[in-house]
């Protein structure tokens, strides 16, 4: 009876165990044979060395194959990432109305701001940047992809009253690179527009100041910004580019000298000590050959008449495949 009695309590003793293991143990150590796989999975692939592989050709075999897939799947990830983006017109409507729904909400705020109140301190003023901005940047990362930075190609044509025309010819180039939309979206989305539809516009650098290059367009389809957008951390230094006047834009400049003192927060007006123009972009190639040794020397110096013009011919938005490398975007509508 006594060996009746304790085989009995095994058993039951097993039963209980196995019910605590389904209700409360974790089900990767449920079964003994996945207990090894999950300390695998997570534990470190060694390596295989050369001489290993010298030494046992199935090994090596084996080693190649495992290469071989490897490539076919960071080809078919890359060619996925690079893969023609499909927009859904509606959705990108949608997003384009919301942007000019909050746009339009900042410049009404802007307009009747109270005497001696700042965009850049109110608190109901910041709030309605930062939805614009937030908006602003949906509608970029839908439109022009999450990989950034983006760029924008600017071919020149140089008149015959250009002093390089001679020696160096009609036509040039030079590329900027646009700011973290993180930084400043309603800026550089604005200047992505003035690309956008430049085929329908005209443009030329009509100024040569000793600080600034600055060039219009005309014929856009792009308001001047609904607030003067900043960062402190891109600032106006050599090379960069910013949007001129107050309102700012869409008349833009390229900084031939630091112009942080120049164009910096409370520098154009004493009244607002923290406005400043917006910098959105910089010149990340052609800065010396084309910026510096060709525009700069434009005939005369303020504001030129337009026998004496630097042309823009064409401005060309380029976004960064999974690669790093850039490539023409290409509008859908």
């Amino acid at each position: 009876f006594g060996v009746i009695f304790a085989t009995g309590c095994v058993v039951l003793l097993c039963c209980v165990f196995l019910l605590w293991a389904l209700l409360y143990m974790p089900p990767d150590y449920i079964q003994v044979a996945n207990v090894a796989a999950v300390i695998d999975s997570k534990r470190p692939q060694e390596e295989t060395s050369p001489q290993q592989l010298r030494r046992n050709p199935l090994l090596q075999a084996t080693h190649d194959d495992e290469a071989q897939q490897a490539k076919a799947r960071n080809t078919q990830l890359a060619a996925a990432v690079i893969a023609p983006r499909k927009i859904d017109p509606a959705i990108e409507n949608m997003m384009v109305s919301k942007v000019v729904m909050y746009d339009t909400n900042v410049r009404k705020i802007k307009k009747n701001l109270p005497n001696k109140v700042f965009m850049e301190t109110d608190e109901t003023a910041l709030a309605a940047t930062k939805e614009l901005q937030d908006a602003t940047r949906d509608l970029l990362y839908y439109r022009y992809g999450a990989l950034e930075p983006y760029r924008i190609k600017f071919d020149l044509k140089f008149q015959r009253s250009q002093p390089t025309f001679a020696t160096m010819g009609e036509k040039d180039s030079f590329v900027i690179e646009l700011a973290p939309s993180a930084l400043v979206p309603h800026s550089i989305y604005s200047f992505l527009e003035i690309a956008r539809h430049f085929h329908l516009q005209k443009g030329a650098f009509h100024r040569r100041a000793d600080h600034v290059l600055q060039a219009m367009v005309k014929g856009h389809q792009v308001e001047h910004l609904a607030f003067q957008e900043y960062s402190p951390k891109f600032p106006h230094v050599k090379g960069t580019v910013g949007y001129a006047g107050r309102p700012s834009g869409p008349e833009f400049y390229v900084s031939i000298q630091n112009n942080v003192g120049n164009h910096g927060p409370g520098t154009q007006q004493a009244y607002n000590p923290h406005e400043a123009d917006s910098c959105f972009g910089k010149v990340v190639e052609g800065f010396e050959e084309v910026v510096l040794k060709r525009i700069t020397k434009m005939p005369g110096s303020g504001f030129l008449k337009p026998p004496m013009h630097v042309l823009i011919d064409a401005m060309t938005i380029l976004v960064p495949d999974a690669h790093g490398e850039y490539q023409i975007w290409q509008d859908h509508q």
